[in-house]
């Protein structure tokens, strides 16, 4: 498909073939559904289709087709031929695929690559803009280092392994019991790190607030929810295949990047006037939410990342379609552009508000029951400690969540222009 859409750039038919790839999205959608319960390796078992890998492709495939829909009419508003990066895109999904199903290390790192280079490209795809222009480069020399800290990861478990599968990395890793190798347990770090860097974990996540406030709103969108989601779903695949039980030492370690990783997204988050900077922290936040995750690795631990992640896509794709919503009648992405939307628009001020309670996990929205079964998680796996401080850096996030609320129902209208036509531009943007 993405070959396909590269001819839409050239030929008179660019809305013929976008429909078409839409319609193969939605295909492909189905077919991973149909596929559910069926266990098959392909590829001499560098592949595995099982239900971990089915339920992550298809949410990372609806992911993508909802950034298409919204694709087109944004990229016109910007001069950008939008073809080009519906391209990319693809490659991105391509990449997220194969590290949400990989059974080989090579695979993984291949995966992780095709991800990380399609991201580079579409964080730079407003080349006039120079924040784009600089959030690309930095992305990108910054990714090229963690990526050497993947492969040195992989080749040192290689090494004393003598397999890149990870069924047989986790057999002999099971067969050591607590005597671990050295060489072993430093390909284990640095492969968490490099995963840390690409799912924006502290004290990795320096790169994310630049780049998602630099990339368009839209590139922001797409890799703060497919990039972050796949992420975490090859972290969590690598441990439940190669590394359980999770080690103590590297559980603790994944522990206090978890804890890190929060308190440093919510409390920067609090001080950001820009709406698009502070969802932006508020996304390194909701990393370190998730991260939860790996220490509690296990037989529900998929099921849990999973519903944290459609939780998450739906809430930041409401709290997004905003941004570029206001985008179309103003340059400036300031909070205080919300001020008074409610009374011009109450389905909005209400979308917005139920994105802003289900990011902050307040009762009874879908986020909080996310944030329940993870917190559950992780307290059954005696990371108590970390759910105490989780919830306490849930609490500091509720005064920049509610800031929002409050300036949507509270004084005179900033922007006159929106009004009830824009509940259509939200109704196809979810």
């Amino acid at each position: 498909m993405a070959l396909l859409s590269l001819l839409g750039q050239i030929t008179r038919f660019k809305k013929q073939i976008y429909l078409v790839l839409i319609a193969g999205l939605t295909l492909a959608f189905g077919i991973t559904l149909a596929d559910w319960g069926i266990r098959e390796s392909y590829f001499h078992n560098m592949i595995s289709s099982d239900s971990f890998s089915l339920s992550f492709s298809a949410l990372l495939i609806a992911c993508t087709g909802v950034s298409l829909l919204l694709s087109p009419s944004y990229y016109n508003r910007l001069n950008i031929p939008y073809m080009d990066i519906v391209v990319m895109k693809l490659f991105a999904l391509a990449g997220g695929i194969c590290i949400v199903s990989f059974v080989n290390l090579g695979l993984l790192f291949i995966g992780i690559e095709l991800l990380s280079i399609s991201a580079f490209v579409l964080a730079g795809s407003d080349k006039r803009n120079l924040l784009s222009n600089e959030a690309s480069l930095k992305y990108f020399i910054t990714g090229s280092v963690f990526s050497s800290f993947l492969l040195f990861g992989i080749a040192l478990v290689y090494a004393v392994t003598g397999s890149f599968d990870a069924t047989v990395i986790g057999s002999y890793y099971t067969q050591q019991g607590g005597n671990i190798n050295n060489l072993f347990f430093l390909g284990m770090l640095m492969i968490i790190i490099a995963l840390g860097f690409k799912v924006a974990a502290a004290p990795f996540h320096f790169w994310a607030p630049d780049v998602y406030d630099g990339a368009p709103a839209m590139v922001t969108l797409f890799l703060s929810t497919l990039g972050k989601i796949a992420a975490f779903g090859a972290f969590l695949r690598l441990f439940n295949q190669a590394f359980l039980p999770v080690p103590y030492h590297i559980g603790v370690i994944t522990g206090i990047m978890a804890v890190a990783t929060m308190f440093i997204g919510n409390l920067s988050a609090l001080w950001q006037d820009s709406y698009k900077r502070m969802l932006a922290y508020s996304a390194v936040a909701q990393t370190g939410y998730l991260l939860l995750v790996i220490p509690a690795s296990g037989n529900m631990s998929g099921d849990v990342l999973f519903y944290n992640g459609v939780t998450y896509i739906a809430a930041s794709v409401i709290a997004f379609s905003v941004l570029l919503l206001l985008n179309q009648f103003t340059e400036s992405e300031s909070r205080s552009e919300l001020k008074g939307l409610a009374k011009q628009n109450p389905f909005l001020a209400f979308a917005i508000t139920v994105s802003m309670l289900s990011l902050a996990g307040i009762p009874p929205t879908a986020g909080f029951f996310g944030k329940y079964y993870l917190f559950t998680l992780a307290a059954g796996a005696g990371f108590t400690w970390a759910v105490i401080l989780a919830v306490i850096s849930s609490l500091i996030s509720i005064f920049f969540y509610f800031d929002i609320i409050i300036k949507l129902y509270t004084g005179e209208a900033a922007i006159l222009a929106i009004n009830r036509q824009a509940n259509m531009f939200l109704f196809y943007s979810n």
